[in-house]
């Protein structure tokens, strides 16, 4: 499955578009275009629990995945202590909404908070329905809970991991899930993706441990020959000043400090869905604002011509302005309106 990589312009304009709503202006954003084709793929991570077709208009085209899960974070968990599914009203929007603008999905399995049973019949069902789920992830960020996901002093650890009531390693949820999976979803008719962590330098405090969890997913996909060439890998990827709601220990990631060689390391036949993506500044000063520009920039150069890039986020909900979102409550955001407007004169 051939992916085609937006330019290098759109990559400086997306890394800019995301921002530059909130410029003064008197701050002007020097945006240039040129003739390179800009057909592709282009993937948007998307909260389902807050998902509103009605919200969602103007639709802005060139959008061709977006990536979800069932987990709805607003809902109180359950007596076990663990998530609950979104409501089937979210869900059957959702399906419809994705139908009727011929949208690829790819589906986040949760491997903590409902067992294997519970995912696969759910996705069955959905599938049932009509979503055009062409990939699976599994899981989320489980790098930031450390390689063994049970040790409760490794930093980003927040709560219990669970799968059918034990603690797990991500590889042994793996054993388990990656099995059941593809026999049900086979190899070659889905996609199926293992996360990994972005490595960006020396000045995180997370590098060694994350270098650790990736060779460790990397090395379990190639020791596997029922694996080796047939699985993708995801990553997130934020950098810049990070928002408040990131440990405080973490510094500031300037473009000129992201190491882009873990991009090099995945094993061969293989390629990146990156899933979530963002840069963050501290104020919206023309510096600040080359700065996200050069972000975006690098990080395209580095991905390869068969690599699907994602962005963060579709929709909050929210009527305060958001750097990242393309809609809120009032609609299409000046984020969104920017990037149609582009799209449209190409």
């Amino acid at each position: 499955m051939k992916r085609i990589k937006f330019s290098t312009t759109l990559t400086m304009l997306f890394g800019l578009i995301v921002l530059t709503f909130s410029c003064s202006k008197t701050e002007a954003l020097e945006i240039t275009t040129n003739e390179t084709s800009t057909s592709g793929e282009l993937l948007v991570n998307t909260r389902l629990y807050e998902f509103d077709s009605s919200l969602l208009n103007p639709w802005i085209k060139n959008i061709t995945h977006l990536r979800t899960f069932g987990v709805d974070f607003k809902k109180p968990k359950n007596a076990e202590g663990l998530y609950q599914y979104v409501d089937d009203s979210k869900m059957g929007d959702f399906i419809s909404f994705s139908n009727s603008k011929n949208l690829k999905i790819v589906w986040t399995l949760n491997l903590s908070s409902f067992t294997l049973d519970q995912e696969i019949a759910y996705v069955k069902d959905i599938i049932s329905r009509g979503l055009n789920i062409v990939a699976f992830e599994y899981g989320g960020e489980f790098y930031l809970k450390k390689y063994f996901i049970g040790d409760l002093d490794a930093k980003g650890v927040v709560e219990k991991i669970r799968m059918d009531g034990e603690n797990k390693d991500y590889l042994n949820l793996l054993d388990i899930w990656l099995p059941a999976m593809t026999e049900e979803f086979p190899l070659g008719e889905y996609e199926h993706i293992l996360v990994t962590a972005s490595v960006t330098g020396e000045q995180n405090s997370t590098t060694e441990y994350r270098k650790e969890f990736n060779e460790k997913v990397f090395n379990y996909v190639e020791n596997n020959q029922n694996l080796k060439g047939e699985m993708s890998f995801s990553y997130h990827l934020y950098a810049g000043a990070k928002p408040s709601t990131y440990n405080e220990d973490e510094e500031i990631i300037y473009p000129a400090d992201v190491d882009w060689s873990f991009l090099g390391e995945k094993p061969e036949d293989s390629r990146w869905v990156v899933t979530e993506s963002g840069y963050y500044v501290s104020d919206f000063s023309q510096t600040q604002l080359n700065q996200a520009k050069n972000f975006y920039e690098k990080q395209y150069e580095q991905l390869g011509d068969n690599d699907l890039m994602g962005i963060h986020t579709l929709l909050v909900q929210t009527t305060n302005e958001n750097a990242l979102a393309f809609y809120n409550l009032n609609s299409i955001t000046p984020v969104g309106l920017m990037i149609q407007a582009w799209l449209e004169s190409k």
